[in-house]
Formats: structure tokens, sequence, C-alpha cells
């Protein structure tokens, strides 16, 4: 049989006759895959109006607007649009309500072209509803605590009634609550009821607030097991049992065990179904950072070219005792340090720390060499960190001409104290810091003198792309000459922190060969503006001013510049190339680069 004949056969029959049944399925059958593989789906192109209404009711309509929604859809069909269209307009109504709209008149057309349609729509607002009674009561054992809050509810009879503020207050009401320990305060009515035929709404709100939780005993549980005292990690809590139960005293517990140097996870929970007598119990989950621990870190500088740290910290014994040491490598600059870290009543921010260090500095104006043991107490008083110590010091120095030794005892403090948005990349912020230091010979110092020394930054932006940059710095000595100094003791200016025309600790009084011996004063200023330009990429202009010397009425040293801003993963990078303002031969061209946070 030839091929196709048994399909032909089928069709015809043996007897010739055309099978009509089996035809006209085959044909149906492909006029439907032509259909369906020729049939494309084209969204229409829909544009949406509202007139009438701006501002925040606009907004509210083009949200709640399904018509205004989906117009961009890719499969937006001329159906679909119709039948949008034809609730819009009581979803206009709707979104108008919440403003105080009950009784707008909306008007829609469709127009249809050829693949575009065009849906418009005019609203007449109408009236605002207005408040007939408010009814706001509170029941329980709180009632009376917060009467403030009832008294001066946003929904006020004869006012227009609009929802948001009644939302707002009604959320405050709970969240007052919560926040004083009524954990249990809930709404027993609350009715917003709207009369169209007066035009008003009478506002129903009731509330029991319930009794007040109180805080329990504290409960740790340690990973590793008893790596820490409990006394000693009761330092750390702040909360006292039948103290009113605060959920943000619960944060702020967590945040100071995760703010010390010995936990690696911290989880603070109260939970209500563990009450006893109102009284709730806090579980403090800790897990300890490793016995051993190891730092690294590196940066750069022009001042002091790159730099290397390394750090080592043990922990000795259950009562939070710390062995921290530290080295730290430049090519101007390296120090080597060993501390005694004990922490005092308050772990997070009070501690002993006794300890000695050995620094190395070598710079274009003077060379030291200071071993130093002290005796340093800080603390936290009143958002400031404060230190206090006692220190001997014995220093071998070469400044100018000047070959010297040096031996102190003295007793220093410190203030500081940072408040940024950013740490790394502040928008607001400032920093400031205060030194002071003395000795005296009769107490077994080769000098006597006295030195106080302030330093501050402030940072403010001015739009989103710009922010300025102020800097000052100050010092003063009191003493009779500036030769009875050791070298790491006397002001010196220049360098990226100070004038950015200089060279580091180019600036400050001479001796006769013209080299600079440092001074008793010190006195830097810098205003700087930086804008962001695109992505990462930002650039600065400025000027500063500054000098150290001998006599208060000496002139100071001036330079302006410009720099190029980075913001990389580590932090910002900063360039900058600085000219000395006026004829000057102690300075010129200067390019200085920094890797660090601005506070």
């Amino acid at each position: 049989m030839l091929p196709g004949a048994s399909c032909f056969l089928r069709i015809f029959g043996p007897s010739g006759l055309v099978d009509t049944r089996l035809l006209t399925g085959l044909v149906l059958g492909f006029t439907f895959v032509l259909c369906v593989a020729s049939t494309r789906v084209y969204a229409v192109e829909l544009s949406v109006v509202v007139t009438g209404v701006d501002g925040p009711v606009l907004t509210n309509v083009m949200t709640l607007l399904d018509i205004a929604r989906e117009k961009d859809g890719e499969k937006l069909k001329s159906s679909r649009v119709r039948k949008l269209h034809v609730v819009a307009p009581q979803q206009i109504k709707d979104a108008l309500q919440p403003f105080g709209y009950y009784r707008a008149q909306v008007s829609g057309e469709l127009v249809e072209g050829e693949d575009k349609l065009s849906a418009s729509y005019h609203v007449i607002p109408g009236p605002e509803i207005t408040v007939a009674d408010v009814d706001v009561r509170l029941t329980g054992a709180g009632a009376a605590v917060f009467t403030d809050l009832v008294d001066n509810f946003p929904v006020r009879k004869g006012q227009v009634f609009l929802h948001q503020p009644y939302e707002k207050a009604k959320q405050e009401l709970l969240r007052a609550a919560a926040r004083n320990g009524y954990l249990d305060a809930q709404f027993t009515r609350r009715a917003v009821t709207v009369n169209l035929a007066t035009y008003t709404v009478a506002v129903v709100l009731h509330m029991d607030t319930g009794s007040q939780y109180k805080f329990g005993p504290v409960e740790f549980v340690q990973t590793p097991e008893a790596v820490f005292r409990d006394d000693f990690l009761m330092g750390f809590v702040t909360i006292e049992p039948g103290q009113m139960f605060r959920r943000r005293a619960l944060l702020d517990l967590q945040n100071r065990f995760n703010d010390s140097q010995y936990f690696s996870g911290v989880s603070v929970s109260a939970n209500r179904q563990d009450a006893q007598a109102l009284s709730i119990p806090i579980r403090v989950e800790l897990t300890a950072n490793k016995q051993h621990r190891y730092r690294f870190g590196a940066g750069f500088g022009t001042d002091t070219g790159p730099r290397a740290s390394f750090g080592y910290a043990r922990r000795v014994n259950p009562d939070g005792h710390l062995l921290d040491s530290d080295l730290k490598l430049s090519t101007k600059s390296s120090v080597a340090s060993i501390q005694y870290l004990i922490p005092l009543a308050d772990p997070v921010a009070e501690r002993l720390a006794l300890g000695t260090s050995f620094v190395d500095e070598s710079t274009d104006s003077r060379d030291s060499r200071i071993i130093k043991t002290s005796a340093k107490r800080t603390l936290m008083r009143s958002g400031w960190l404060e230190s206090v110590s006692v220190n001997f010091e014995a220093e071998d120095f070469q400044v100018g001409d000047e070959d010297g030794r040096s031996t102190l005892l003295y007793p220093a403090a410190n203030w500081s104290r940072i408040d940024t948005d950013d740490r790394l990349f502040p928008t607001r912020g400032w920093r400031l810091g205060f030194d002071l230091l003395g000795a005296e010979e009769s107490l077994g110092s080769d000098a006597t003198f006295l030195q106080a020394r302030g330093a501050g930054k402030w940072i403010k932006t001015l739009s989103p792309r710009s922010r300025i940059l102020v800097r000052g710095e100050l010092g003063i000595t009191a003493l009779a000459a500036v030769d009875d100094l050791p070298g790491s003791k006397r002001f010196f200016a220049g360098g990226d922190q100070s004038v950015r025309g200089y060279e580091f600790e180019a600036l400050g009084p001479k001796n006769a060969l013209g080299e600079v011996i440092g001074g008793k004063y010190l006195v830097v200023g810098s205003a700087e503006y930086e804008r962001r330009l695109r992505g990462n990429w930002g650039a600065a202009v400025f000027v500063d001013a500054g000098n150290a010397f001998n006599d208060m009425g000496e002139s100071l040293k001036k330079s302006v510049g410009l720099g190029v801003r980075y913001r990389s993963p580590v932090g910002p990078i900063r360039v900058d190339i600085a000219h000395p303002l006026g004829d000057d031969d102690e300075g010129g061209i200067q390019l200085h680069v920094v890797i660090g946070p601005d506070l």
C-alpha cells in the first residue's frame, strides 16, 4: 500500500464515500491549532487621570485605585479595564473617607481607542465630616497613669474626623501601657459610628489597662558552662527585681553585654507566660568569647606611613580579668604594650588597667624612646569616658641638636566623647577630647609643669550630597622654659591631622640652627566642605591654620587644598593636596593619604 493510503481510506472509506464525522473533526482540530499558534496577547496602553484632589488625598486615591495600580500590567486587556472602571468611583470614595470626605461625588469616563484607553475621573470631595461625640475611658490598675493621653486625645468634638490621628492615638495608648508594664492592656470597646443623616461621627474607645507587671529575678545560662561567676555577670545588670517591667530595659541590658569584650552571643528574654504573681523572670543566655583572642589590623597615613598592628588577649579567671597585649608598627612610631585589666563595679565602663609600654618615635623634628608604667582607672560618667591615671615615664629624646633624658612621675586625666549617627560614614556628629597632666620636681620628676590639651571635630550635613567638617585643637603648657620638657611633651604642628600644607611636625619654635624644637602652646583650626559626586566618590576643599609656639601672640601658618574622597568597604579614604598660603619656605605642596573614620 502506498504511503498515506491508510489515512486516505480512513477519510473516504472502502467505498470511496467521505467519512464526514472524521473529516469535520480534523478540520476543527487543525483550525484550533492554527488559532492558538497565531494568537498573541497584546497589552493595551492605559492612562489614568484623577482631578479635583491633590496632595496626600490624591496619593491615597492612586494607591487604593485598582485601575491605577494595574495600568502598567504586561497582560492588561480591554475587558479587564472595563471591569476596573466600573468599580473605580466607589474605590475613590472609599479612599477619601480617611480624610473626612463621606459625601464625595465622582464622575468617570473611559475613552477607548485602538490598543489605547484613557480613564479619567473628576472628584468633588464635598464637605468634611465632623465629630459629634467622643467617649474615651480607661479602667484598670493603670487608669490614673495615662490621664494625659486621655486629656490630650487628638479627636475632639466639633473637629473634622481624620482616621490617621485617631489610629495613631489608639496605638499610642497600647504602646504607653506596654512601656509602663501593663502588658495585658486591651480595648474593651472601640467604635467609630458614621451618621450620614446628620453627617457626624461618634467615637467610643474604652481600654482596660489590667495589672502592672514587675521584673523578677535574673537567671544566667552560659555556654560553655560556668565560664564567669554570677557575681561578675550581675555587674552588667541594672534591673532590680520589683521594678516596673519595661521592654526597653531588656534591650538596654542586652546592649550592655554586647558592648563588652567578653561575649560572642547574647540573648535576653522575659516571657509573660513565666510570670508568677505579676513578676516576670529574666533569662540571659550568654556565649563566652574564646579564652585566647587575636587581633590583626593594617592602615596607612602620610604622617605615619604603612601601619600594622597585632593584639593578643587572654581571659584569666571567672571574674573577668584580662591580660591584653598590643604591638603597633609604622615607619615613624612603634608601640609595644601589655596590660592587666580588672573590671570594677560596672564591667562595661569601669575598670582598672595596670600596664607597661615601650614607644619608639622618629620624626623629622625629634626622636623619642619612652618606657612607661601606669595604673589607670576608666569609667563612664554622664556619657563621657573618663580615665584617671598615675604614670612613671623614662624618656631618652633628641630634639634638634639637643639630647636629653627625662624621668617623670605624674598624674593624668582624660575625658572623651563621640556622638554620631554613623561611626564609619557620619552625616552628623561630633567628637571632643580633653587631656590634663602635670609633674612636680619635688615628687620625683625632672621637670615641673602643668599641661592641658583639647581637641574636637564637628560634622554637619548641608544637603543629601554635601556636608561641612570643622575641627580644632588647643594646647597650653605652664612652666618656666620649653627646654625643661622632654620631646614627647612638646607641641608641634603640621601634617594630615593638623595644617596640611606642611609636613608632619614641621611647625614650631626653632633653635639657632633653624631646627624645629617644639613649643609650649598649640593652636590648630580647619574648615572643610565636602560633596559627594557620583557613587562612592566625592571631592573636598579646605583651609587650615595653626602653629606651635612659645608666645601666644605669634602668627598662625595657613594652607588651602583640594581633596578626593572615596567610601571603601573598610572606611573612608581621603587623598588631599595642600599648599601653604604666603611666602613660606617651610612648606610646599603636600600630598596626604589617610584611611580611617572621620570621628
